[in-house]
């Protein structure tokens, strides 16, 4: 997370490791208090429920007992696998048509790959006798076919959370994805089980007894799994120094009990990690909330082309007035986006009362206050939900310490806000903040260097919880947005019309969202789709029980209770926002969600993008567990998106848990990792590996999206390339004014769509269970397909990693190695098999069928390669490269062609999208459909004679050394090219 901690002389960013001197002699220590997070995760198992955490006003009224008999779910039969004939109601809403029909095929199919598993007695062996498991428990039970499900007995009496010992996983290596914060997961990499981290939601292992790394190689593959609807499962690492591993199953609320599980965790093994990911999370999924394979879902046409979001660009401070100009500054560069993200800033929300004095809403521009003198940053990490103080250190404006007595509270009369009095409490206040300041630079010290226990964590919870609860959510709510709640479903006054700005008043007059989505639209003909910001609860504090334009939805301020695991994971959970001032939850999301969509709809909106899913499994604590709210949020939601949304106009985002992923129907894209923060070195690199590894997890059933980056940043080309190979949107959140054109040309075509691979990017084999940010020795290394090319991403991440004991983004080498690795052909699945599976013959003439072209971005040079000769490769830090790997195919006498792409863009096979040979005698000649312009790279072991574009003669060259044909495709109306090259 992102802490920002405020000294007598100079305030840094931890994260960012940026420093900068201020000249205000005033602070807000209580900043500081935030940062005291950092506590070793092995300490934390010592958690156990930490009921004496709850504050008073957190404790079940009978009003709150009755409120919540509400919450009761449509249930299903109690079986492991009623969730496999679909939870959600579907019998009034259409389906979405099956997209790529061959890939779903493969994804539902029992893969040949798969190997049988058997139960002898506690012992479960794969294939012929590979050991998966030893010294089963004896409490867990195992239903066996093509994957094991196995479920857990208490061993004392019903309970609300259960940790038992699974068995020894006879693994030689593996990797995971757990969770590091309520809303997101990282990789993790180990060998024992001590390696697994708690909220351990995907495991895949290199068995024992396997040729490690070779096409001999076995692996199994672990899922925890959601029980009934109700009860989430997690693997965790032993609790006493044991050797097994430890599965965990929680409803997440104390008075939800059970004493037996019937499926908490699907085990299946396989020799293809790909295929064996994609059947066992579809499986899962199936078996834990009914969300379907990504192959089955609809993708929406928002993926195909270029996006902004206002994010990055403007925080909370976005305006109709920036938008206008964000659009029109990309679109005079020649790269208009053809979707818009309108992320938070635009919504109606307020502070409750009692903070409402604290300072002027971020939305309005310029405070005229701040609550406490020399406030320029937001709290982060779980106070606020993201690392808003890393992104916002440009936009928000900075106060005036000179000022600091107009930021005494409201209630006091004016004779005491102002003149002498005013001034003796100003310098009162002063002085008690610079005692605070001190005692908690101590605190400080004392967590990171000394007192790494619960009792710390704890005592720090309970004083949250206890006397320093109205200084800490008064910090809150003068510092960042996630105090406040929703107040009415229409837009604030920033988007009166085309022209309101930052400044605008946001309650002055009445909103015209309509009109203004019509303008842009209007002025940015490529703009064909906008989508708009909201959270899943409605907003980060929820929904306002009393505002006049939100009062009919009858929400209640619920403060949750973060489950042990959530604060064994982020211990700042336990005085997070949510958990300090409540968050305003309805009984019934359905007609919230109508109405938000609804009114969207109305103003021409075009989709949404909807955050913060993780903290309604948090709200789940009184209501039912987070598992069963999570299910009754996800149903209304994906019925409204199908209602109000044609297209499947969705984005998820901060969805991470379980509960969360498996309820994702038919909702395609989400994001698969934490935000992309430009301030935060550290964190740039990181970002990528953790994408990559997390989509091995969550790729099976959504389209990842790998987030927003900037184009005019130190970081641009590494995450330009990355977001190429992800096989997932491609968008930025640059400031107007602020872009590097020459790399957006090289990822937009000029109608603005982009040449996206065919797949999720995922890790190469043989780097799946190397840990790529920290080991000094490995590169990462993603590949991808396209129609008729393989594409290969190779990236220097090392360096920098998330740090689960700092609990942020860690700079563990401040000068990683330059690395070696190699590219190999056969890194990529399925290539040697692209041009038959597309309709091509492969050649039988010897030495011709098993040569691949591979051209090199960086390098800008062609070289031929078998399907298992190595080619070297070295790479700076923070450095990349992007292969196209083009099988060659014979076109004739001594003729063999091998299509490259477009090599102006960095996925140049992406272009090709049509191949046809027809070889007479000596000669051949290849049709190519090109989408997009500039220079076409063809390999040929002769040169061309003729090269036509309809009609029209295009001038080609021959490079005798690379063996390439070059030739210019022009800019058409419709980028659509028909091109024939003719070879003798």
């Amino acid at each position: 997370m992102f802490i920002i901690c405020f000294y007598p002389t100079r305030f840094y960013y931890n994260k960012n490791r940026l420093n900068a001197t201020r000249s205000h002699r005033s602070y807000r220590p209580l900043l500081s208090f935030m940062r005291l997070t950092r506590f070793p995760s092995t300490t934390t198992r010592q958690f156990g429920r930490l009921q004496g955490l709850r504050s008073q006003a957190s404790r079940t009224s009978p009003a709150v007992k009755i409120w919540r008999s509400r919450w009761s779910l449509r249930r299903r039969a109690a079986t492991p696998c009623s969730a496999a004939t679909g939870f959600f109601d579907q019998s009034t809403t259409e389906k979405p048509e099956a997209a790529a029909p061959e890939m779903a095929k493969r994804q539902l199919e029992q893969p040949r790959t798969l190997l049988p598993l058997q139960l002898n007695g506690n012992e479960l062996t794969a294939g012929t006798g590979l050991a998966v498991l030893r010294g089963i428990n004896t409490l867990i039970s195992s239903k066996i076919g093509a994957a094991c499900v196995m479920g857990l007995k208490a061993a004392q009496q019903a309970t609300s959370r259960e940790d038992a010992p699974l068995g020894r996983l006879c693994a030689s290596r593996f990797m995971v994805s757990a969770r590091n914060k309520l809303w997101w997961c990282t990789p993790e990499w180990g060998m024992t089980a001590a390696d697994i981290p708690p909220e351990t939601q995907f495991l895949m292992a290199e068995l024992e007894g396997a040729p490690a790394g070779s096409p001999g190689a076995a692996y199994a593959c672990l899922v925890p799994l959601i029980d009934n609807n109700t009860f989430r499962a997690t693997l965790r690492p032993p609790a006493y120094g044991a050797a097994n591993t430890f599965i965990r199953v929680e409803s997440g609320d104390d008075s939800v009990l059970a004493s037996k599980w019937d499926g908490v965790l699907l085990v299946a093994a396989g020799t293809d990690p790909y295929e064996l990911a994609d059947w066992a999370m579809a499986q899962a999924a199936q078996l834990s909330g009914g969300a379907q394979a990504r192959s089955l879902k609809k993708p929406p046409a928002t993926l195909d082309l270029f996006g902004w979001c206002t994010w990055d660009a403007f925080y909370f401070t976005v305006s109709a007035q920036g938008v206008r100009e964000g659009l029109a500054s990309l679109a005079a560069g020649g790269t208009q986006p053809g979707y818009l993200i309108l992320d938070d800033g635009w919504q109606m929300t307020d502070t409750d009362q009692e903070y409402s004095h604290l300072g002027v809403h971020a939305m309005d521009g310029p405070p005229q206050s701040a609550s406490v003198p020399g406030l320029s940053m937001a709290p982060t990490g779980a106070a606020t939900g993201q690392n808003v103080g890393a992104k916002t250190a440009e936009s928000q404006p900075q106060p005036d310490a000179a000022a600091s007595n107009a930021s005494l509270p409201a209630f006091l009369p004016a004779f005491a806000r102002s003149g002498p009095i005013g001034d003796v409490l100003t310098r009162l206040s002063q002085m008690l903040s610079w005692t605070e300041v001190y005692l908690l630079k101590f605190a400080q010290w004392a967590v990171d260097h000394v007192l790494h226990y619960a009792v710390l964590q704890r005592s720090i919870a309970a004083l949250a919880a206890g006397p320093l609860r109205g200084a800490i959510l008064r910090t809150y709510a003068a510092s960042a947005d996630h105090m406040r709640r929703l107040t009415s479903v229409r837009a604030n006054a920033k988007f009166a019309d085309s022209s309101a700005g930052a400044n605008e008043p946001w309650k002055a007059r009445p909103s015209d969202l309509g009109a203004v989505v019509k303008s842009w639209k209007s002025e940015f003909p490529g703009l064909r789709y906008v989508y708009a910001w909201h959270a899943l609860h409605a907003y980060w504090n929820g929904v306002a029980p009393t505002a006049p334009g939100t009062k009919a939805y009858g929400s209640v301020i619920m403060q949750p209770q973060p489950t042990p695991g959530t604060l064994e994971v982020d211990p700042s959970m336990a005085w997070s926002a949510a958990v300090l001032n409540g968050v305003g939850t309805v009984a019934d999301p359905v007609p919230l969600h109508r109405d938000m969509h609804s009114y969207l709809q109305e103003c021409g909106v075009d989709g949404v993008k909807v955050d913060v899913q993780g903290t309604v499994g948090l709200l789940g604590s009184r209501l039912g567990g987070g598992p069963a709210l999570a299910a009754r949020y996800h149903e209304s939601l994906e019925d409204s998106i199908r209602t109000h949304f044609r297209g499947n106009h969705c984005v998820n985002c901060m969805c991470h848990s379980s509960e969360n992923l498996f309820r994702m129907e038919d909702t395609a894209i989400a994001r698969v990792s934490d935000d992309f923060y430009p301030l935060d070195s550290a964190s740039w690199s990181t970002h990528i590996g953790v994408c990559a590894f997390n989509t091995l997890y969550m790729g099976t059933l959504i389209q990842p999206d790998w987030d927003m980056f900037h184009s005019k940043h130190p970081a641009a080309l590494l995450h330009a390339s990355a977001r190429v190979l992800s096989g997932g949107p491609i968008y930025v959140s640059d400031k107007p004014g602020r872009h590097n054109f020459d790399l957006l040309r090289r990822l937009v075509l000029p109608d603005g769509s982009i040449l996206r691979p065919h797949l999720p990017g995922r890790p190469t084999a043989d780097c799946l269970f190397l840990d790529v940010l920290r080991d000094d020795k490995t590169l990462l290394k993603v590949w991808n397909r396209n129609s008729f090319t393989g594409l290969l991403g190779m990236f220097n991440v090392q360096g920098s990693s998330w740090s689960r004991q700092k609990r942020k983004f860690h700079t563990h080498n401040a000068h990683p190695p330059t690395l070696a690795g190699h590219v190999r052909p056969s890194d990529v699945p399925g290539l040697s098999s692209l041009l038959a599976s597309s309709g091509h013959q492969r050649s039988s003439q010897a030495g011709t069928e098993s040569k691949v072209a591979v051209w090199s971005d960086k390098q800008q040079k062609l070289s031929l390669l078998d399907y298992n000769q190595d080619m070297a490769v070295r790479l700076f830090a923070d450095d990349s490269d992007v292969f196209t790997l083009a099988p060659c195919q014979a076109c004739g006498s001594g003729v063999t062609i091998a299509p490259i792409g477009l090599v102006n863009m960095l996925n140049p096979g992406g272009a090709v999208r049509g191949l046809a040979v027809n070889a007479q005698g000596g000669s051949a000649t290849v049709a190519l459909d090109i989408k997009g312009c500039g220079p076409f790279l063809l390999h040929s072991t002769r040169p061309a004679v003729k090269v036509e574009l309809g009609s029209i003669e295009l001038r080609a060259r021959y490079l005798g050394d690379e063996q390439a044909i070059v030739f210019e495709v022009p800019e058409t109306s419709s980028l659509e090219n028909k091109v024939t090259v003719t070879i003798i």
